[in-house]
């Protein structure tokens, strides 16, 4: 009798709570009892108190608003931020559909994307500052050879001047024009993945001459330069710019 009345009780008490707790003595596992009845809770929580879930949730908004953040500044330097935004979206999407861990994911797609945006701006950048500090060292080697007027009034006659003058600037701009040849060649040879090496120690060589407007030198180390590429591209069976088998005057 006294076993029949607890058998009733504990029927009772499933159908109320609707426990799948099976005591052993009855041939069940024994699973835990709800908190009411005396049991414990069985949800994770992380160690400040907050739910796996929550948390998560809370890491991906502030790595979305971080990731906002950053996109909004590069925008506002006329960085490239499409494929970062489109990543971005991604992760908002995620993040409202409660699918934190693709959220982070898709966020730090964005940020990786980002920091390649930048970095491609920056070569650009610096790319054209050294063509405009080239072009300026160009029309300052053009303002120092031109003839001074006082000179041309003291001698009292131009030809004495002018005749060695445009010699001079002709010079000048014959190695010119050759440096800017032999750095052509010497990208194209690269892009071709030849061996440049000894061919960009004469054209350094070449460059300093003309810094020092010795450009007889500068001329004899450019086609130095081009006579290296000619010969490697002898050994890799590839012309180079198309002019490197014959260096030219």
């Amino acid at each position: 009798m006294k076993t029949s009345h607890r058998l009733l009780l504990f029927i009772l008490a499933v159908s109320v709570s609707g426990c799948a707790y099976v005591p052993t003595w009855a041939g069940g596992k024994g699973t835990d009892l709800p908190t009411w009845m005396g049991g414990t809770s069985t949800s994770l929580t992380s160690s400040n108190g907050l739910s796996s879930s929550t948390e998560t949730e809370r890491l991906s908004q502030n790595l979305g608003a971080r990731v906002r953040s950053n996109i909004a500044r590069a925008n506002s330097k006329g960085i490239d931020t499409k494929l970062a935004l489109d990543y971005q979206m991604r992760g908002d999407a995620a993040l409202q559909a409660g699918r934190y861990t693709d959220a982070a994911e898709e966020y730090g797609r964005a940020e990786q994307a980002l920091v390649t945006s930048e970095e491609i701006a920056q070569a650009q950048l610096n790319q054209r500052q050294a063509q405009l500090a080239y072009r300026q060292s160009q029309l300052n080697g053009q303002a120092e050879s031109a003839p001074h007027p006082a000179t041309q009034a003291a001698v009292g006659g131009a030809g004495a001047v002018v005749a060695p003058r445009r010699r001079h600037l002709s010079a000048a701009y014959r190695a010119r024009s050759m440096a800017e040849r032999v750095r052509r060649e010497i990208a194209q040879a690269e892009a071709q993945r030849m061996d440049v090496s000894k061919a960009k120690q004469a054209q350094h060589a070449g460059d300093q001459a003309v810094d020092q407007k010795n450009y007889g030198d500068a001329m004899q180390a450019y086609r130095r330069a081009r006579q290296e590429l000619s010969s490697a591209s002898t050994a890799g069976g590839t012309p180079a710019g198309g002019s490197g088998a014959n260096p030219g005057p």
